[in-house]
């Protein structure tokens, strides 16, 4: 059984940081690694970008073993002659390294989240044919920003590592449409493949008959200005105006935006009313869910939304913003309320329906779930990662 397992193919899961980081990124790789175990047909490694480490070096994060290596580029240091010599002088051996993890550990599948420049190595071992295997690039929301914002020589790896992977996949057909106007790759070689959702982070809800008596709002995001938080303060006072009994409560990752939030909250008179919970561990959101009445996501930016679905999973209401990926998960008025971004009137308002209405909350509410639980599993999306890489093998 062992020698079986030995020599199964690796599906290699490249990113840019520990995995004790918080973030969706790190939460879809912790869960397609986790299907790839029980998939069986691949052998799941973890490969992190790690500038301290000179050659490939064996640790522990998050309590499983990964491989930590510094992955050169020309553009270390834009414009430097320095960083392209060194580049230069690193690749050699760095090439040779790789074919040697390659051939060692019958590598099949190598699969980056949240590419950079780093991307070249394995993009140059596909041009020179030193790996056959299937190179597939996966877009989380950021990472296209950041490819929209770069120029010149990072500009130029990027788009090469663009050309020389086989799959390029983005998590919501409005990410794939942007990553194409980008890049200038049309948005049929794009592939969509939805997040899931960890059903043992999210437990059962209990039928939420009625509200509690003074409704209780949750929004889980990171502090930082592209996620509206700022809306739901302003939308926040103006129910609190109108003698609406509400307590709002933030989950999120430290952000830039944190401190001008608490500011915001103190200057509008209504800190009594907002609790801010900052870098809590993914394992214990499910608290947060499970103690709350309805979910809100004013969001300006949203590639996808794995929140709304942790959300729509423990039955609750949802209220988020016709942004980015939100339209394909939330249907407005059937399983969810969609609102404009950047308006706080219209925040409120569909807010104060979903309390008026509890029974039409409700009803929204389990259809939601039932949508979530048919539709949205990491079992699913791994699933169609694996047809990505057997198109591939199969050529």
């Amino acid at each position: 059984m062992n020698n079986k397992r030995n020599q199964m193919p690796i599906w290699l899961f490249v990113i840019p940081w520990y995995l004790e980081y918080p973030g969706g990124v790190n939460q879809v790789v912790l869960n397609l690694y986790k299907q790839c175990l029980e998939n069986g047909q691949y052998q799941p490694r973890i490969l992190i970008l790690d500038w301290s480490a000179r050659t490939p070096k064996i640790r522990r994060s998050a309590g499983l073993p990964v491989c930590t290596w510094r992955l050169r580029s020309p553009c270390d240091m834009e414009g430097s002659i320095k960083s392209l010599f060194a580049f230069l002088v690193w690749l050699p051996l760095a090439l040779l390294r790789l074919r040697r993890l390659i051939g060692r550990n019958h590598m099949s599948v190598i699969n980056l989240h949240y590419p950079g420049e780093s991307a070249i190595l394995f993009a140059l071992a596909k041009f020179l044919h030193l790996y056959r295997g299937r190179l597939l690039l996966s877009w989380h929301g950021l990472d296209v920003q950041d490819l929209d914002s770069v120029s010149g020589c990072r500009r130029t790896i990027r788009l090469f590592c663009l050309r020389y992977s086989e799959a390029l996949v983005a998590c919501s057909k409005a990410l794939a449409n942007r990553l194409g106007t980008i890049s200038g790759i049309s948005k049929d070689n794009i592939a969509v493949v939805y997040n899931g959702v960890a059903t043992e982070d999210i437990a059962t809800p209990a039928r939420r008959q009625r509200m509690h008596r003074v409704v209780k709002l949750l929004n889980v995001a990171t502090f930082e200005q592209k996620k509206g938080q700022d809306i739901l303060l302003q939308a926040t006072e103006e129910l609190l105006g109108e003698g609406v009994p509400i307590q709002v409560t933030f989950v999120g990752r430290s952000g830039p935006a944190l401190k001008p939030l608490r500011d915001l909250a103190k200057s509008l008179n209504i800190s009594g009313a907002v609790r801010f919970e900052t870098d809590v561990p993914h394992e214990m959101i499910g608290e947060y869910y499970s103690m709350a009445d309805i979910f809100v996501l004013p969001s300006r930016e949203e590639p996808f939304g794995i929140v709304l679905l942790e959300a729509g999973l423990a039955g609750l209401p949802v209220v988020a913003t016709r942004v980015g990926g939100i339209p394909e998960i939330i249907k407005h008025g059937s399983d969810g309320l969609l609102v404009n971004p950047d308006d706080s009137t219209e925040l409120a308002s569909a807010i104060r329906s979903l309390i008026e209405q509890p029974e039409i909350s409700h009803e929204i509410a389990i259809r939601l779930r039932l949508k979530v639980a048919a539709n949205f599993s990491w079992h699913h999306a791994f699933e169609e990662y694996v047809k990505l890489a057997k198109i591939s093998l199969t050529r």
